[in-house]
């Protein structure tokens, strides 16, 4: 699934092209992708300007004249790519069987929604009503947060750490790729309980978590599998990762071999010898 850093690529790649077009039209190929508020179709998105593109999270959110707002997340295989219809490489993406919304631009643009498992959704709603939205599914930002609040949100939960980091409603963007890479730079165990961390420890992982998200978005993102970048291009951070996937080589620190291992249902990689 993509994570905060892919999320912010692709909104740092899509803000400029897109701010000030205008939708001409929105092209469904599939039912359930597209969810507008009560009140609204896709209709309602003729005519409209592209006024902003910036995150929440992992969510996409594209604001739009007449105070209206397109709320996008990709959850796993979902990619959000832009094309010029003047390009040899526009109609592949547009004729695509798991290209489900097309969104017709003036300026000869298309912008893509495309999804392999058909789990991403675009919602649509009145700009007024993100915040509320927000609230009740995410906690704040982990690139705005100081060490303070940081540490005051992890004092008050009792699970292990890692599950910690995955529960968007304590801060929001971390997935399993970045939970992994953060505690491995603490050389915190993904299975140690966030009461027993001291103060340092917590210090240290809000350090940690900052550092691998700046070090993953100025990387374009990583691509494991199915993230594209809104050109099609695959991020680079892969190239970077040091637990993540590397179950069974060498720690590049102490040479203990980096192992795999199940918590709470999600796959989890570490070092044994940094992270006892």
């Amino acid at each position: 699934m993509p994570e905060l850093p892919e999320v912010e690529t692709i909104v740092r790649e899509l803000r400029r092209p897109l701010k000030s077009s205008r939708i001409k039209a929105l092209q469904l190929r599939k039912r359930g992708v597209f969810l507008p508020a009560r009140g609204f179709s896709r209709r309602a998105l003729a005519g409209k300007t592209i006024k902003d593109v910036h995150r929440r999270g992992k969510y996409i959110i594209i604001d739009l004249s007449h105070a209206l707002s397109l709320v996008i997340h990709l959850r796993m295989t979902g990619r959000l790519l832009l094309y010029d219809q003047d390009t040899s490489n526009e109609q592949p993406a547009t004729s695509n069987k798991h290209s489900h919304c097309v969104f017709v631009l003036d300026k000869n643009r298309t912008l893509v929604f495309n999804d392999t498992r058909r789990f991403g959704r675009i919602n649509l709603m009145k700009t007024e009503d993100l915040a509320a939205y927000f609230n009740q599914r995410l906690g704040p930002e982990p690139l705005r947060i100081d060490v303070k609040d940081f540490i005051k949100i992890a004092q008050q939960k009792k699970s292990n750490v890692k599950a910690f980091l995955l529960n968007q409603k304590n801060i929001a963007g971390v997935g399993n790729i970045y939970a992994d890479e953060a505690l491995y730079r603490a050389r915190i165990h993904p299975a140690k309980k966030m009461e027993s961390l001291e103060k340092k420890e917590q210090r240290t992982l809000y350090r940690s978590v900052l550092r691998v998200l700046k070090e993953a978005i100025k990387g374009q993102g990583t691509t494991i599998a199915d993230f594209r970048r809104s050109g099609g291009q695959t991020g680079l951070f892969q190239n970077k990762l040091r637990v993540y996937g590397h179950a069974g080589t060498k720690c590049r620190r102490c040479q203990e071999k980096i192992k795999y291992m199940k918590l709470g249902g999600r796959g989890t990689h570490f070092c044994p010898g940094c992270q006892p």
